[in-house]
């Protein structure tokens, strides 16, 4: 009659502790929520950059750099000038967010004798 007893006791008080755990789980996010948190850091990202429309065809990193450094500190690696089609444009991405507002407010803005358009970079 001694073990059977022990081990009810036993199982009276695993039965508790198995349960517990059930009764503090909190359900995962819905994933409408997901979505919503992973646009916002993306718009985080994106919100610190700015578009160059019309750029010169002599344009260079540096002279973008001159131009631009004034409204804020440039991210390492920041400055991007392509071309398509003869037509040149590029990207600035500053270290924080205010920096872009100025230099939108500031456009247009003339570098190597031609009228730069600033906007907010789209994603």
């Amino acid at each position: 009659p001694g073990p059977p007893k022990s081990v009810t006791r036993t199982q009276k008080q695993q039965l508790p502790t198995a349960s517990a755990p059930s009764s503090v789980l909190v359900p995962p996010p819905s994933s409408a929520e997901s979505v919503d948190e992973e646009n916002n850091q993306e718009r985080e990202g994106d919100g610190h950059s700015i578009y160059l429309k019309n750029l010169p065809g002599n344009i260079s990193h540096v002279l973008v750099e001159e131009n631009f450094k004034r409204f804020g500190t440039i991210k390492r690696g920041g400055i991007q000038i392509r071309n398509n089609k003869g037509f040149w444009f590029g990207f600035v991405e500053f270290e924080m967010a205010d920096p872009v507002r100025s230099a939108i407010e500031a456009s247009p803005i003339f570098i190597g004798g031609r009228e730069v358009v600033v906007e907010e970079k789209r994603p």
